[in-house]
């Protein structure tokens, strides 16, 4: 029997903008590897007034991508949920109802011209405003607003209107991680039979040092890099904690300084501002974006992974970090020592004093770095993205 499946992938719309993220990683990865199973018949759709057909991910389907020339946030009805909008009652109001009267006359099937799928797929925190003739999986990847600016915050209460919604509308939901699924059923009373975890995954034969090595000369060329670096890789947002990894980082001793520097990508004013206040500014690196081909080796390049996070769904970078035999220090904090098991060197991320003793011991300890890097490789064989499209396919 083959199941008819619509795949939402509506990361392509941002990646169009050269903006990647953990979401879009998902639904990439898993959209590709559930392609391959003979009993299921995909088709797949992007909500995007952008063009989406030069992308990477793109190309790599073994099916075609429908772009539906409207803007997302048109479908999505962001409009009324966006906290940007909270003082515009008039404005909102007018949208309320017209989206009323559109979810009357159309239908994501019309829109997509899928009047054939039994299962809708939408693998981003949200469903669409308008019906969908079918049955609807959504994925909700974390309850991170909440933690950021709490319930009554205007992220908190649109992340919470949207995540309402899935929870009323879909026949299942998919999430990233085991705390993930705790934290959904606790802010949205919801049973826990509903909710099935799917986790990320990594692709370790594109991370590992294959014959013990590799060579990294263009790389560091290319990306301004030293011989050694202490590595962060993701966003810079609050929950990231960032400034915080920098005085950690300057509060190691100096000749520890002087030989790592710290390698930071998508560094924000805060982070800049926060370097200066440190009087790290000089042992800073900026990484500016990077393709996804030069990604393994500017991990294998570190000395260190450091991920001082305070919230997470799940942090694929650890285990990239890990799939490239790069000794890790993490934040002990939410969903990290799921993840990280026993191979990585935890502390409180509000803890400066207790993360910077955490990168001295590694960066000082050639016997731990062996051990963090030998349990690192054992660690990630728990996630692969063929694991979890087998997950999402059964």
């Amino acid at each position: 029997m083959t199941v008819r499946v619509h795949l939402n992938i509506q990361a392509l719309e941002l990646q169009a903008r050269n903006i990647w993220n953990g979401c879009g990683t998902y639904e990439n990865e898993l959209a590709l590897r559930l392609a391959k199973y003979d009993d299921i018949e995909i088709k797949a759709s992007c909500i995007s007034p952008v063009d989406i057909s030069n992308n990477e991910a793109v190309k790599k389907f073994p099916f075609l991508v429908k772009r539906v020339k409207l803007p997302s946030a048109f479908v999505f009805n962001r409009f009324t949920f966006n906290p940007h909008y909270a003082n515009h009652k008039i404005l909102r109001t007018i949208a309320t109802i017209i989206y009323k009267i559109v979810r009357v006359f159309t239908s994501y099937n019309f829109l997509t011209g899928d009047n054939d799928s039994e299962v809708f797929v939408f693998f981003e925190n949200k469903l669409p405003a308008v019906r969908v003739k079918g049955k609807l999986i959504g994925v909700i990847h974390d309850m991170n607003p909440l933690h950021e600016g709490g319930e009554r915050s205007p992220g908190g209460r649109m992340h919470m209107t949207l995540v309402r919604d899935v929870i009323a509308r879909a026949e299942k939901i998919i999430t990233v991680s085991e705390y993930s699924k705790r934290e959904i059923m606790k802010y949205c009373n919801v049973d826990g039979a509903k909710i099935e975890v799917v986790y990320n995954g990594v692709d370790a034969g594109k991370f590992y040092v294959r014959g013990g090595g590799t060579n990294l000369d263009e790389i560091r060329a290319e990306y301004g890099l030293p011989e050694k670096y202490i590595l962060y890789v993701g966003s810079c947002f609050g929950h990231k904690n960032i400034p915080s990894l920098i005085k950690a980082y300057s509060l190691l001793p100096d000749d520890l300084k002087d030989t790592y520097k710290l390698a930071i990508t998508n560094a924000n004013d805060d982070v800049k501002n926060s370097a200066i206040e440190n009087h790290v500014s000089g042992n800073m690196i900026y990484l500016k974006r990077f393709p996804d081909r030069d990604k393994a080796k500017i991990y294998q390049g570190a000395s260190l992974f450091a991920f001082p996070s305070l919230h997470e769904g799940f942090g694929i970078p650890l285990i990239e970090a890990m799939a490239a035999g790069v000794p890790v220090v993490s934040s002990s904090a939410s969903v990290m020592p799921e993840v990280v098991g026993d191979a990585a060197l935890l502390f409180e991320p509000r803890d400066v004093h207790g993360m910077s003793r955490a990168m001295e011991r590694v960066l000082t300890d050639e016997n731990l770095r062996c051990e963090l890097i030998a349990k690192g490789y054992e660690n990630v064989k728990r996630f692969s993205w063929e694991k979890s499209a087998e997950k999402l396919h059964d």
